[in-house]
């Protein structure tokens, strides 16, 4: 009897679905290596190709910096993923679309200040970090910058995918991009040195950045309005005007930078496209709330006191 029972709970015990997860896992696993790869074959053909220790250490001090903004919205990754693997396996499409929604409005109304203020004073940033021996980066830098406000649009909406279950989309469209920007860097580094190298990773940045967006578009009807859109670019336009007005010394430029920061903000404010609730959340990322607040801001939840 007790062998039956025994025999009985054997084949009714649940099977790990070992199958699911190795599907899931090496499509992130490829996609992490093509992203990687993605990132930093600018670098490797730029020292591969002009043999020059001195430029290869330039652009990868331009490079470095040039990732602020992208090393700063990493933290969206974190808790994007489980809240949109959550509301898909739901099949919560409303949730999922709030989300998806609210992050990337906030992306882009942060990205467009810091992407412009770097490239606007990417000079005195170079000597600030790296010396006067590092100003030739400077050029390069306020091109990459831009690269990289791209790159992270596509590497925290990469996550969003993942957390959906579509990982064939980022996997493919992350070697779409190395392919691309070996490409473009393999000719235009030839041309125009590490100024080329800047142009072909922020070309390429800019292509997988349309190609992720046209893919949340379609397959979660999710948008970057183009009112907003024009806003925040016309805010941003009009800071690098004022900014290239302004004195580009060592330490001068912070003031600087804090006080179009805040401009940008009163535009937005003036135009209405950010209200009090948007100010009221730019102060908590400030003082760094942690990621379950986040999140509940993200899905239109209040925090839990």
């Amino acid at each position: 009897m007790r062998r039956q029972r025994d025999i009985q709970e054997k084949n009714y015990a649940p099977v790990f679905p070992w199958k699911n997860l190795f599907s899931y896992a090496w499509k992130v696993v490829v996609f992490f290596l093509a992203y990687e790869l993605l990132i930093s074959i600018d670098l490797y053909l730029v020292k591969g190709i002009l043999h020059d220790d001195r430029l290869t250490g330039i652009y990868n001090a331009s490079l470095t910096v040039g990732r602020i903004p992208y090393y700063i919205f990493y933290a969206m990754t974190i808790f994007l993923l489980p809240m949109i693997s959550k509301s898909t396996s739901e099949n919560n499409h409303v949730e999922t679309k709030k989300i998806l929604s609210q992050s990337l409005r906030i992306i882009m109304l942060l990205l467009v200040p810091m992407v412009v203020i770097m490239s606007a004073f990417s000079l005195p940033i170079l000597k600030l970090l790296y010396g006067a021996r590092y100003a030739e980066g400077a050029y390069p830098m306020s091109i990459l910058v831009y690269g990289v406000g791209f790159l992270t649009i596509f590497y925290v909406l990469s996550f969003a995918m993942n957390g959906a279950g579509k990982t064939k989309i980022p996997m493919y469209i992350s070697l779409i991009g190395v392919i691309l920007n070996t490409v473009l860097n393999y000719f235009l580094i030839k041309k125009l040195s590490i100024t080329g190298s800047a142009i072909a990773t922020s070309t390429t940045s800019f292509i997988i950045a349309l190609i992720m967006l046209y893919n949340l578009w379609r397959d979660f009807g999710v948008t970057i309005k183009l009112k907003s859109a024009a806003k925040a670019a016309a805010a941003g336009i009009i800071i690098y005007y004022i900014s290239t007005l302004l004195s580009h010394g060592r330490l001068i430029f912070l003031l600087w930078s804090v006080l179009l920061f805040a401009l940008y903000i009163l535009i937005l404010y003036l135009l209405r496209e950010v209200g009090k609730k948007d100010l009221e959340y730019l102060l908590s990322f400030a003082r760094k709330r942690n990621g379950d607040e986040l999140g509940q801001e993200l899905s239109g939840n209040e925090p839990s006191a």
